[in-house]
C-alpha cells in the first residue's frame, strides 16, 4: 500500500530535487499543486502553484510542503502533489509526483484488523 493521509488532518508532500549527477540541489521557484479528479475527470485543486518551503531542519534541496487533508474528501480517494523547480544551471524544469490515499480517521487507527505488538522474552 502506498502513502496514506488522514482525512481532516495535516500531511506534508516532500521532495528532494536532485542535479544531473544526482547531488542534492537548491531550485529556483519551487512550486506544488495538490489535486485530485472529480466524476467527470477534471482536477480540483486543494493547492495550486503554491510555493514550497525548505525543509526544517534544513536539508539541501529539500522542500516541504504542509496541508490539512479537508473533511469533503472520502476514504479510498487518490491526491496528486506535483512538485516543481526550476533546475538553476540547465534552466531545466524539474517535476516530482507523489500519490496519496485519503483514509478515514477510524481506518487509520486499524479497528480490530490492526497489527498488535508481542513481545517475547529469550531464554
Amino acid at each position: 500500500m502506498g502513502v496514506q493521509a488522514v482525512i481532516g488532518e495535516q500531511f506534508t508532500f516532500q521532495v528532494l530535487f536532485l542535479d544531473p549527477v544526482n547531488n542534492p540541489t537548491v531550485v529556483n521557484n519551487p512550486t506544488i499543486s495538490v489535486f485530485w479528479y472529480d466524476q467527470s475527470g477534471a482536477k480540483q485543486y486543494l493547492a495550486n502553484a503554491v510555493p514550497l518551503i525548505p525543509s526544517m531542519p534544513s536539508e539541501l534541496g529539500r522542500y516541504t510542503y504542509t496541508l490539512v487533508i479537508p473533511t469533503s474528501l472520502t476514504d479510498g480517494m487518490a491526491v496528486y502533489g506535483e512538485m516543481s523547480g526550476i533546475d538553476p544551471v540547465t534552466s531545466d524544469i524539474l517535476v516530482h509526483g507523489q500519490d496519496v490515499v485519503v483514509v478515514s480517521p477510524s481506518r487509520a487507527l486499524g479497528g480490530s484488523s490492526g497489527l498488535t505488538a508481542h513481545f517475547i522474552k529469550n531464554s
